[in-house]
């Protein structure tokens, strides 16, 4: 199945922030929507990291922060961010972190993260931390 048809009708709005979310952790990906759409973001998602670099590389124009776990199969959440970072490389992401492996904090940083959201995720500080970062780095 094209993962792109189910996300046409989430098309961006001018007014709605464009947030991808990228996490193998399916109640995380639900919970995250739910929050965001209800908080006045446009939502795409993905369930790992390929799938992640197919929905950005399609519709990074309009994704204005990628909210990305570690730790996952295949591609983790580091090399993911670099093969965004192919399609623009001022990607704006946040990590979400359930157990790091062997990533420190301060390498995550360096990757280009703007933060570092742990889970359990406290809800609404990442909508306040979101809010704050999308603020701080509007586009030139």
């Amino acid at each position: 199945m094209n993962p792109m048809l189910a996300y046409r009708s989430w098309r961006k709005t001018s007014h709605r922030p464009g947030i991808l979310v990228v996490d193998d952790d399916i109640h995380e990906r639900t919970l995250l929507t739910a929050v965001l759409w209800r908080n006045g973001f446009t939502v795409w998602l993905a369930g790992n990291g390929p799938q992640a670099v197919e929905v950005y590389s399609v519709l990074h124009a309009e994704i204005d922060m990628v909210l990305l776990a570690v730790r996952m199969p295949d591609l983790d959440g580091p090399h993911t961010l670099a093969a965004l970072q192919k399609f623009q490389p001022d990607v704006r992401c946040c990590f979400l972190i359930a157990d790091s492996g062997h990533y420190t904090d301060e390498a995550l940083l360096e990757r280009g993260a703007l933060a570092l959201f742990r889970k359990p995720l406290s809800l609404p500080y990442v909508m306040y931390q979101l809010r704050n970062l999308l603020h701080s780095h509007q586009p030139n």
